[in-house]
């Protein structure tokens, strides 16, 4: 690794996948929005396989900082949790802001976020969406996402990755495994004291974005795993209440059955029902579960071979 030289006093953590056209652009407005001075960029390249960034691509603008190959690719929050260790480890005590590459988190709207960090104590400045430029489509499946995240565990998820990061923030950060799995989820699971400012989100500077609903939907059951002894609890709780409704359902239909007010078969059919929605409901929730649960092992496995040896993964411009 670098030698710990004297603490920059900010770094930006960028992840990127075959994106170096955004890139450039990126960091060009960055420069004109926060200057050079006083900044560090640690760029970290998710196993690019075509025009992966080069560290003149830093350089260019006037910044200073690393760019990170990762060996393959690793999925966009690995990227950044890699970044944040780094940060953590190489520059102990700078604030952090990590900012997607793509557009869609504005460089201009930084100052906003910055002007909310408190001091150099425990803190997080988050960017909660406003106006999005995303289909209907998305923007449905996304408000129906938040609401069942808030159902299964009690907290609510309305941020995503661009954020500030005061010091200690980010060792908190780096030291916690989940990061790994899900940044934002990570975050609310630390309990570091957030300030939410509502921010627009702008639009990608180049190239389509590399989501779909199925990377979409495996990124939400991640952020699920975080939780697992709330979201656990939470579907015990969903199907105890189904059984017992299906406990009562079946009783009534007993009872209507008993004093000749039912059809033939209509108290089995009853019964079976309600016996049958119960199970496949516990059985498909715990079957999600578990499943996230294997993958989330299989990924933090993965990440913790791979940061053994940080040197291979380091250009310093």
């Amino acid at each position: 690794m670098p030698e710990n030289n004297i603490a920059p006093l900010r770094v930006l953590i960028i992840p990127v996948f075959n994106d170096r056209a955004s890139v450039r652009v990126l960091i060009g407005k960055l420069a004109e929005a926060v200057g050079p001075s006083g900044w560090k960029i640690c760029l970290v390249d998710d196993g690019s396989t075509l025009d992966p960034p080069q560290t003149a691509d830093i350089a260019g603008p006037g910044f200073g900082g690393v760019v990170l190959r990762l060996p393959h690719n690793m999925g966009h929050q690995a990227a950044i949790a890699c970044g944040l260790g780094y940060v953590a480890a190489t520059w102990p005590g700078a604030d952090a802001v990590i900012i997607d590459a793509d557009g869609e988190d504005r460089p201009e709207d930084l100052p906003a976020l910055l002007g909310n960090l408190t001091g150099q104590g425990l803190c997080a400045v988050v960017a909660k969406r406003g106006r999005r430029s995303e289909s209907m489509a998305f923007k449905c499946f996304y408000t129906v996402y938040k609401g069942i995240f808030r159902l299964l565990t009690g907290q609510r998820l309305n941020f995503g990755n661009f954020m500030v990061l005061s010091g200690e923030a980010v060792r908190r950060l780096a030291s916690m495994q989940q990061v790994w799995l899900h940044v934002p989820a990570a975050l609310i699971a630390s309990r570091i004291p957030r300030i939410s400012v509502s921010i627009d989100r702008g639009r990608r500077y180049a190239g389509a974005s590399h989501m779909n609903f199925v990377s979409l939907s495996v990124h939400g059951l991640r952020a699920l795993s975080i939780f697992p002894d709330a979201v656990f609890m939470r579907m015990i709780l969903a199907g105890t209440a189904l059984i017992v409704a299906g406990l009562v359902a079946s009783l009534v239909a007993l009872v209507l059955k008993a004093t000749g007010n039912a059809t033939p078969g209509w108290f089995t059919s009853v019964a079976g029902v309600f016996l049958i929605i119960a199970v496949q409901a516990i059985g498909m929730f715990l079957t999600l579960l578990i499943v996230s649960g294997i993958m989330g092992r299989d990924r933090l496995r993965d990440a913790s071979m791979l940061y053994l040896d940080c040197n291979a993964l380091v250009e310093a411009t």
